[in-house]
This record gives structure tokens, C-alpha cells and sequence, in this order.
């Protein structure tokens, strides 16, 4: 278990070197927002027990798909929220880690799967299914795993699809939000 708190502790260390230096690699003692979220965050007091049961069960010998217990990972470390900033980052490449250690190839959040992301993990932090948020890390993974299968045939390692154009109705639809939010953003 020891290691796992150390990787993770590592890997965020590496992510706030030369932006926080002070927090780098070190659980939050101040409460922490998701700025534009209604989730609410575990009490720093809390976080070192959470971190605890979270390693527990990150060092057993899990029954879950690889990919599930990659993502399920991911999920449980975001949801303690244990650092001051940098827990994203810090949740995908533990995931990453895992997908890699269990032979799969990383699951890489692209740009424009940033929003239904974040909705899918608001939606399962506030109580609702964590379905969606499963199901794009799967297409996540898979999208990686059919990069370097036609890179190693010689292929385009991903189709350009530049000159696809959708309409603002569609996109609404893809992400799961409004007309309005879709003109609002852009």
C-alpha cells in the first residue's frame, strides 16, 4: 500500500513541480471547489482516511476489468479530491498507469471529450449513473488501442476528420447540453 501512496504522491509532485512547489506531493489542508460544480468535496481533515481506504482497496487484488478498475480509480481519487490542485491530472495518470501495468493502452482524454467528461463525472460524483463516465473512458482506451494497431499496419494512426462539420443541434446532442450553452461557449 505504501507504494501506491508513494507513486501517487510522485506523480503529483512531478505535476505542480515549478507551479506550486509548496503543495507539490502533499495532501490539502485547506477546502477545495470545482469551480462551476455543485459536488462538494470531502473536509481536508477527512482526506488522509479517505486516502487510506482508497489505497486499501487500490492494492488488493481486484476482481474489476482492467479498464474498469482503471477508471474506478480515476473516479474514487477525483471524488476525495485529496490535493489542492492537480487532481485530474494526477487521477488520469494513475489511470493511465494501471491500463499500461494491465496491458492495455492509455485511455487519452481528448480536447474535444473534455465536456462530456467532466458532466459524466459530475453526474456519477452527484449520485446519478457512472455509465457514461465508464463508457468514455472504454471509447478512450479503445480509440488509443486502434491507434497503434493501424500505426503498426502502416496506416493513419487516426482518421482526419477536419472536414466534418456538425451543426450547433448536433454537438448540443453529442455532449448532452442545450443550443443555448453550445452558442454561449463558443
Amino acid at each position: 500500500m505504501s507504494y501506491c501512496k508513494s507513486l501517487i504522491l510522485f506523480i503529483h509532485s512531478m505535476i505542480l513541480k515549478g507551479i506550486d512547489d509548496r503543495n507539490a506531493g502533499y495532501y490539502r489542508s485547506d477546502p477545495v471547489k470545482i469551480q462551476g460544480s455543485r459536488v462538494v468535496l470531502p473536509n481536508p481533515i477527512k482526506v488522509p482516511d479517505l486516502m487510506e481506504e482508497f489505497l486499501e482497496w487500490l492494492s488488493k487484488n481486484n476482481e474489476l476489468h482492467p479498464i474498469e478498475w482503471a477508471a474506478e480509480a480515476h473516479y474514487r481519487l477525483v471524488s476525495i479530491h485529496p490535493f489542492i490542485d492537480g487532481n485530474g491530472r494526477t487521477a488520469r495518470l494513475l489511470m493511465n498507469i494501471i491500463l499500461l501495468m494491465t496491458g492495455y493502452p492509455m485511455g487519452i482524454i481528448r480536447k474535444n471529450d473534455r465536456i462530456p467528461y467532466i458532466n459524466s463525472l459530475e453526474k456519477a460524483h452527484l449520485g446519478g449513473s457512472k455509465d457514461n463516465y465508464y463508457k468514455l473512458i472504454a471509447q478512450a482506451t479503445d480509440r488509443s488501442l486502434n491507434i497503434y494497431l493501424n500505426a503498426a499496419e502502416g496506416k493513419d494512426a487516426e482518421p482526419d476528420y477536419s472536414d466534418e462539420l456538425i451543426t450547433i443541434g448536433e454537438l448540443a446532442r453529442k455532449v448532452g447540453e442545450s443550443n443555448a450553452a453550445i452558442h454561449q461557449w463558443t
